[in-house]
């Protein structure tokens, strides 16, 4: 089967990454995988960075961009694309005009990994929805609301959760990633990794480690991301100064490569109200490192609560506290929830497991 992976997002954030991480995969398994990303993006350099030849497709989002819908058709045409497969839903009305242009039987295939928020049951999103052959969700939950809120047959709805890559860090990288910070051998650790945006929750992270430093309870927190809100990042800095946690928080900023410092971490937070999956903690449990995160969204489906990490509510300060301050005061605890963790993420949330059942749905007749 050839295979058309197309994303014109201008981001580069775990929608993208996936996007590209499963046509590097596609690749190297030996499928015909054609690529198309939007010219001088994120996407297109790390596509070129990795070596990896793309197609250059300019579109700016409108309802029918029909112009850039019929070029690509040729293209579909002339390479013989059997699937067509999207990630993001701004994609989604040009892929319904290429498959209505283009000659070829073509299947169109949508990943959908975000939340559904309101009912789409009106004429132009049954058009839309009814042109979709395959629907793939990355939890059970987000298939409950797309058979609640979306205008598609069930049987057209597949599961399949993302996946990370096994972990190829050592100890040394870590070391020198605390010596970088001045952290000492026994500080307790505890990390929030995200872009800095009221969504992410950073500041119940702090919330929570006020509390913490009140009962004479004593942790470092490390911010770990880039900012998307400036006003938000000075709140968290005024807030940091207001409770007198200058010397206990500490901004790392942008990191590449997260997951490699991941093992630094005696704990790592997702402190989001709602997270539609929370890859940051598969990321984590790879890594050997226990997580808590909120008992929301898709991430009871990762967290099995007192078994792989622990859950909380969310936006709920004074509950991220206690578990914190319970895995700060029983280490044998923690380890048992972060072993588990580990096995549990290379288990189910294997990359190469994972991609090996989203190609079998995908091809799958």
């Amino acid at each position: 089967m050839n295979i058309f992976e197309l994303s014109l997002s201008g981001s580069l954030g775990g929608l993208e990454l996936h996007m590209a991480k499963l046509s590097r995969w596609l690749i190297q398994n030996n499928e015909h995988c054609l690529v198309c990303v939007r010219p001088s993006t994120p996407l297109a350099k790390y596509f070129n960075a990795e070596a990896i030849p793309v197609v250059l497709a300019s579109v700016k989002f409108k309802i029918f961009p029909i112009l850039a819908a019929w070029r690509l058709a040729k293209l579909v045409d002339q390479k013989k694309i059997d699937c067509l497969h999207i990630h993001c839903k701004k994609d989604l009305p040009l892929a319904v005009l290429v498959k209505k242009f283009s000659r070829q039987k073509l299947m169109l295939v949508h990943s959908r990994h975000m939340d559904l928020p309101h009912n789409k049951h009106d004429a132009y999103h049954r058009f839309l929805y009814g042109n979709i052959d395959k629907l793939i969700v990355v939890t059970k939950k987000l298939r409950d609301q797309v058979l609640e809120r979306l205008p598609i047959d069930k049987n057209k709805i597949f599961h399949c959760y993302l996946g990370v890559a096994s972990p190829t860090y050592d100890s040394h990288t870590c070391d020198l990633f605390r010596k970088s910070l001045q952290l000492l051998k026994d500080d307790f650790v505890v990390g929030i990794v995200g872009t800095i945006q009221p969504a992410k929750g950073q500041d119940v992270v702090i919330e929570a480690c006020r509390i913490l430093t009140n009962q004479n309870i004593n942790i470092k927190v490390l911010v770990v991301g880039h900012t998307i809100n400036a006003s938000y990042l000075e709140k968290l800095k005024s807030m940091i100064v207001d409770f007198g946690l200058t010397q206990n928080i500490y901004f790392t900023g942008f990191n590449a490569d997260p997951q490699s410092i991941m093992s630094c971490l005696d704990v790592l937070v997702l402190a989001t109200k709602e997270e539609t999956f929370g890859l940051v903690l598969i990321e984590a449990m790879m890594m050997g490192t226990t997580v808590i995160g909120t008992n929301s969204g898709g991430v009871p489906e990762i967290i099995e609560h007192e078994k792989t990490g622990l859950l909380v509510e969310p936006l709920d300060a004074n509950d991220l506290a206690d578990a914190i301050k319970c895995l700060k005061n029983d280490f044998a605890f923690s380890q048992d929830l972060a072993n588990n963790g580990m096995i549990k993420a290379k288990r189910e949330f294997s990359e190469d497991i994972q991609f090996e059942r989203l190609r079998n749905i995908i091809f799958s007749s």
